[in-house]
């Protein structure tokens, strides 16, 4: 993970968030809570962006299978379906994060 991509997990320190393992150039992290996962990840967007660097980021909610080495399940499968520059959130998110002032666009659909 880019040292400013681990600051911005770092400084989310009023959330219950858990970086899980390191993917190569990306990282697999836990929150307490939806908003909470999509404001972080896309504060990193931001923060990375203006080093000229474009990540992506996918936030989904849902059950999770617990391994020695992270988790795995459809929920990490659905948030690793954004693309680069994006924060991709799914419905269930959108739907759980209603009232908390956080923007979303209707991404294109792909054929």
């Amino acid at each position: 993970m880019s040292a400013p991509s681990r600051q911005h997990l770092n400084n989310r320190s009023n959330s219950l968030c858990k970086e899980l393992r390191s993917l190569g150039d990306g990282f697999l992290a836990t929150f307490d809570g939806p908003a909470r996962a999509a404001q972080c990840a896309s504060s990193v967007i931001e923060a990375v962006r203006s080093l000229g660097i474009d990540v992506r980021a996918g936030v989904h909610t849902g059950e999770v299978e617990l391994q020695e080495t992270g988790v795995r399940g459809v929920a990490v499968h659905i948030a690793g379906q954004a693309a680069a520059g994006e924060c991709l959130v799914s419905r269930t998110v959108k739907g759980l994060v209603a009232g908390a002032e956080l923007k979303f666009t209707e991404r294109e659909k792909t054929t």
